[in-house]
């Protein structure tokens, strides 16, 4: 396997040259980028810009799917989905669902977006400059945030589609080569588990929102915003957007359990799975580095150089072009809060999947 020190080497000889062509290149000074802290812990992070008349927000939290119970995998992504799917009824507003969503969002001009990830939940919302439509689709982006309504009828239409994916999936070599692989480098560690179908009937409305009501909380959101918004415009569309979530008691979120790192390899293991394909899917890695390390840079680099540069990398021109072995090779990280997987992967005949 490729050791870090190993990708360094590799990237150190470009540095000269790197520094040399960006020398040319005229100087852009990115929009400063100012923050501070709401009276409910929320976190606001500001780069504000008129380049365009328009305003985008993401807010985040600690809610990815490294904290769903292994039974449970995929309750993180599920209960994104479901944030969309409707809002419920508070105090002279009326609930609305999908459909009257979509249609609201269609009237402003405005989009807004839930999705879940290994790390985080996150909120996006886009809308135009204009104070009055801008006020509209914070407040309407507000109602989601704090009020899913998490229906039940249509979480069954949901998973009953999901299910059908997974099984669709599961005929796929490709799928059944990145769960041996995710299982064998990160072991029992959240970034090795998926959503299958055993998990997915584990997941009801009633988990999502215990899992919502724990979790997606003022003091625990980061919220970046970048636009043609003053501070003051910045601070108002953040308290805004997080009113109608329960407000923290007397000092604050308590903090979230730790999440265990994931463990080195301890010795190398060959895994063949036994699959009726044309081609056979290769995988091969191990435990990467997290997002933090401070050779980030200079590891990408070197990937770039090994793998990941396409029709310029080493492994294309030595599996594909001069051996012919494979259309496409690649190599890449996947650095996160945790040691995401460094992998290289290919297709090739079965019979020559030793020599590729």
């Amino acid at each position: 396997m490729l050791q870090k020190k190993n990708l360094r080497t590799l990237a150190a000889g470009l540095v000269l040259a790197g520094v040399t062509a960006l020398v040319a290149l005229p100087a852009q000074a990115a929009p400063p980028i100012q923050h501070w802290t709401l009276a409910n812990g929320a976190r606001v992070y500001l780069a504000a810009t008129d380049a365009l008349p328009i305003v985008d927000v993401q807010v985040d939290f600690d809610a990815g799917s490294r904290r769903d119970p292994p039974a449970q995998a995929g309750l993180a992504s599920t209960s994104a989905l479901m944030v969309e799917k409707g809002v419920r009824a508070a105090g002279a507003e009326p609930a609305l669902d999908e459909n009257a969503l979509g249609e609201a969002w269609a009237d402003l001009g405005a989009s807004f977006d839930a999705g879940a990830g290994p790390e985080r939940t996150s909120f996006t919302l886009r809308s135009l400059a204009d104070p009055a439509l801008l006020d509209r689709a914070v407040a309407l982006a507000a109602r989601e945030i704090g009020e899913p309504a998490f229906p039940d009828d249509v979480w069954r239409r949901e998973r009953e589609q999901i299910g059908a994916a997974i099984k669709e999936a599961n005929t796929r070599p490709g799928t059944v080569v990145a769960r041996t692989f995710a299982q064998k480098v990160y072991g029992s560690h959240p970034y090795g588990e998926e959503t299958t179908e055993a998990t997915l009937a584990a997941i009801d409305t009633a988990a999502m929102r215990t899992r919502y009501e724990r979790l997606i909380q003022p003091c625990r959101a980061k919220l970046s915003i970048v636009g043609a918004v003053t501070r003051a415009q910045a601070d108002a569309i953040a308290t805004r957007l997080l009113s109608r979530l329960p407000q923290p008691a007397e000092g604050g979120c308590a903090p979230l359990p730790p999440v265990a790192e994931v463990a080195s390899l301890t010795a190398p293991s060959v895994t063949d799975v036994p699959f009726a394909s044309a081609q056979a899917h290769v995988m091969l890695g191990q435990p990467g580095y997290q997002r933090r390390d401070p050779d980030h840079f200079a590891l990408t680099l070197g990937n770039y150089i090994l793998g990941g540069g396409g029709f310029v990398s080493r492994l294309t021109n030595e599996v594909r072009e001069k051996r012919g072995l494979a259309y496409s090779v690649y190599s890449g990280f996947s650095p996160g809060l945790h040691a995401g997987a460094f992998r290289i992967a290919f297709q090739t005949r079965p019979d020559q999947a030793a020599q590729a």
